[in-house]
């Protein structure tokens, strides 16, 4: 069988390759919930390797999808409709006139050469326009930006990097640029999406929930265990290893599955794809906030887009030379192996790294697993005997503030109480134990 991915408005999905063109629209629409007149207003782009974000995309004509390939990828978009000019023409009818007095027989080479220099230099025009960037614990910013309508997209961030100081780095980690309710693609100019005078474009941040991994721990072998997460509709999957496809329901919440055999090493294999693996690996990525954060939100549960409230209530904050040795000693109070703590470790440490370039402190928490189950429920079947215990060791965090640094507590947090985890069964080595580690960065 065939698979291809799917793309829209930063959501992945990996699916088996739709036998027809219009097999695959259906399913985008279904995938992504889009409505009938979306589905008429999509542009599809093409490109060969999924794998490769470098590569360029091309459009894709609907009687070549024979030709589209395994391991290819979809980036679908809508296409804005043009904007009704006729006001303008009514507003001023001389004008109208005038143009309708030039000659089209006489000189066809020299009118059609006109309107080409008309183009080209409405699009060297320049405009001002504004761009709101939202941040989280923040308040949001309009950054005001005088450039020609041929300005690509992409080269906005670095004018706006140029022009308030706000990292580069920083910048990447929001959304792409969105402009009266539609995502603006990298290559497309100002022109393109018609963008005007006074106009307003917008900047979201975007969190990914990082490296959740997943293990199965058995004395004894295990065969066809289904592990299945399901996330909330905050909550979109962004990567899955092995490879399997994710559904999502009339609900929003997504859900993913893999069939597994089980050795007593910690070995999996994959039965779909004959893979071996250590873990299951998932990632997703938080989708744009619907709510406001008092409707969102609680200590009792866990909302990805509005993280922010957990740290507020119980957290560690530590210089980053004594950060690195406290997380290992937290991490192995919290069942993890020498191997899953470096991995831990080893994943997070150039954001870590980053902070203590920034002069700050890394400040943490750890989500209690019966909340972290509520955004993302974690489901085990196909073995006569449940698992015995399952951990789930799910982290927040952030870089402190200097205005906030003296606020910060320091008191150390007895982390296995806080998260919820049965000690005593999880260092158990006779028994059937799941144990899942991952976490998030929280940044303006």
């Amino acid at each position: 069988m065939s698979f291809i991915g799917l793309s829209y408005q930063g959501r992945r999905i990996y699916v088996p390759k739709p036998a027809t063109w219009h097999q695959m629209l259906t399913k985008a629409s279904r995938s992504f919930s889009l409505d009938d007149d979306q589905v008429r207003q999509l542009r599809v782009q093409y490109r060969p390797n999924l794998c490769d974000d470098l590569s360029p995309l091309w459009e894709l004509d609907q009687e070549a999808w024979d030709g589209v390939q395994d391991g290819s990828s979809l980036h679908i978009e809508i296409v804005r409709p043009k904007r009704d000019r006729s006001v303008d023409a009514v507003a001023k009818p001389e004008k109208v006139e005038k143009r309708a007095r030039v000659d089209p027989v006489a000189k066809p080479e020299k009118v059609e050469k006109r309107a080409c220099v008309l183009a080209d230099s409405a699009n060297d025009r320049k405009i001002h326009f504004n761009v709101k960037i939202h941040f989280r614990t923040l308040p949001d910013k309009i950054v005001k930006l005088h450039v020609k309508l041929s300005t690509p997209v992409e080269q906005l961030r670095r004018l706006i990097e140029e022009k308030e100081g706000i990292s580069i780095d920083q910048l990447m980690q929001m959304r792409s640029f969105d402009y009266e309710g539609f995502r603006m693609a990298d290559r497309e100019s100002l022109a393109d999406a018609e963008v005007e005078e006074g106009d307003t474009l917008s900047l979201e941040p975007i969190l990914t929930g990082g490296k959740p991994a997943i293990y199965l721990l058995s004395p004894h072998a295990l065969s066809n265990v289904t592990v299945e997460v399901t996330l909330c509709p905050e909550w979109n999957f962004s990567v899955l290893y092995p490879l399997t496809t994710y559904h999502t329901a009339a609900s929003g919440q997504t859900s993913a599955a893999w069939t597994v055999d089980v050795q007593p090493d910690g070995t999996m294999t994959d039965r779909k794809k004959g893979l071996e693996c250590s873990y299951l690996f998932w990632e997703a990525e938080t989708l744009p906030m619907q709510a406001e954060p008092s409707q969102r939100t609680g200590l009792g549960s866990f909302n990805p887009s509005d993280p922010y409230v957990f740290l507020q209530h119980c957290h560690e904050a530590l210089e980053f030379e004594k950060f690195i040795g406290r997380l290992d000693s937290v991490l192995e109070e919290l069942s993890l192996t020498p191997a899953m703590r470096t991995d831990f470790i080893v994943y997070w440490l150039p954001a870590f790294q980053r902070i203590r370039d920034c002069g700050q402190r890394i400040m943490f928490t750890f989500i209690p697993q019966e909340t972290f189950a509520k955004a993302a429920a974690l489901d085990i079947s196909g073995v006569a005997e449940p698992p015995k215990a399952i951990s789930r060791v799910f982290m927040l965090f952030s870089a402190v503030a200097p205005a906030r640094d003296e606020r910060i507590m320091t008191k150390p947090v007895d982390w296995v109480l806080h998260v919820g985890q049965d000690e005593e069964v999880m260092k158990d080595p006779e028994a059937f134990r799941v144990l899942e580690w991952g976490g998030m960065e929280l940044r303006d």
